[in-house]
């Protein structure tokens, strides 16, 4: 079992549980009547101590992915989520040309949960997108 150990410095953010996180967040609308609503996502920085117990795709040499270069990867801040011209794969496959030139990503999920808590352990899937996997690995997915 392969066993890698991430130390992040967040020095104003105290640990919560899996638990405390996934918990919804409600907001008050109306102090006098103490009305309050659940919020649909909250944009928050968290830290846990979570142990991965899954993992998506289940290869893991599959949880890099090819896509056609753009003209879009000289932006810095291109995401590789815009939708590709498939109509001119096709035709420069069809010419004998393969699929050209091919940049590589990281694109996976992992499954997590609570670590060391006597308590039930809250799960959750994490999808890690390229930049947080050359993070979390520290290797990018083209080498």
């Amino acid at each position: 079992m392969i066993q890698h150990i991430v130390k992040c410095s967040f020095p104003d953010i105290s640990t919560l549980s899996l638990g405390q996180i996934l918990e919804p967040q409600k907001h008050v609308i109306d102090v006098k009547t103490k009305q309050q609503v659940v919020l649909p996502f909250v944009n928050g920085k968290y830290r846990a101590n979570v142990r991965v117990i899954g993992y998506f795709p289940h290869h893991i040499e599959d949880f890099a992915v090819g896509r056609r270069v753009t003209e879009y990867d000289m932006l810095s801040d291109y995401s590789g989520g815009e939708e590709t011209d498939r109509e001119e794969d096709r035709r420069i496959f069809r010419e004998g040309k393969g699929f050209g030139k091919k940049k590589w990503e990281w694109r996976f999920a992992l499954e997590v949960e609570d670590a060391g808590s006597k308590l039930p352990k809250a799960r959750t899937w994490l999808v890690v997108n390229n930049l947080a996997a050359q993070g979390l690995l520290d290797m990018d997915a083209e080498k």
